[in-house]
């Protein structure tokens, strides 16, 4: 019989969120904004065995989530924003079939007489996302996740057969991070423009972003397979 597992020992530090813009011709998907989450966790035991550097992913995925497979439904209307964000709730069923979270962390085992550093993961299920209050550069949020100790990605951790966890959830702060463009086929002709556009928040077709507390408004225009972004100053 499998222990279960006790989530109250997992204690959170600096968790963030952001965006990636990306597009697949392969699955008809259109350029779109797609978020992650990234909750860093002190280290925890489980049994005998100590997790070190363990860390929460959450993503990529959408809001609302839609999953991409087989192909990519046009119809759903999608955040374009971070601030769309505040006071929205997202569920999450069926995530599990493009397997969008995890928890990677090491452990210390012994070779004979030496100590060597293994890495491990395990699925996270995500449930539920509910967004507070957006505070300064700060977002509160509730999720409801799921870690699944004898699913994974690599290989298959030393206590996988031993603990079962129950949905539990997580509530943290998340600082709004940069949003990065995924595209090989769309590179970026001003260097300084580039670094402005991949540390502010964007929205996709009405894009608008800050800029050290001003805001702008952005358009892009693609000529000879290179994108030109055009900064205006929204008064």
């Amino acid at each position: 019989m499998k222990e279960i597992f006790n989530p109250k020992i997992l204690k959170i530090k600096k968790a963030t969120i952001h965006s990636e813009l990306f597009e697949n011709s392969l699955f008809d998907l259109p350029l779109t904004l797609f978020w992650k989450i990234s909750i860093p966790l002190e280290d925890f035991q489980i049994g005998n065995y100590t997790i070190n550097y363990p860390e929460i992913e959450l993503g990529l995925f959408t809001l609302p989530y839609k999953s991409i497979s087989p192909k990519f439904d046009r119809t759903v209307k999608l955040l374009k924003s971070w601030k769309e964000l505040p006071n929205s709730v997202f569920d999450f069923s069926g995530s599990f079939i493009d397997n969008i979270g995890s928890i990677y962390y090491n452990i210390k085992a012994q070779d004979f007489e030496e100590e060597i550093v293994e890495s491990f993961d395990n699925i996270v299920d995500i449930h539920q996302i509910e967004f507070g209050k957006i505070f300064q550069n700060k977002i509160a949020a509730k999720l409801k996740i799921q870690i699944h100790f004898d699913s994974f990605n690599m290989q298959e951790p030393p206590f996988a057969n031993d603990f079962a966890c129950d949905i539990f959830d997580v509530e943290v702060e998340l600082e709004i991070k940069e949003v990065k463009l995924l595209n090989p086929k769309m590179p970026v002709t001003n260097t300084l423009e580039a670094v402005a556009i991949s540390e502010t928040a964007l929205q996709i077709h009405d894009y608008e972003v800050q800029v050290e507390n001003k805001d702008f408004f952005v358009s892009l225009t693609e000529k000879q397979n290179r994108i030109f972004f055009t900064f205006k100053p929204k008064f």
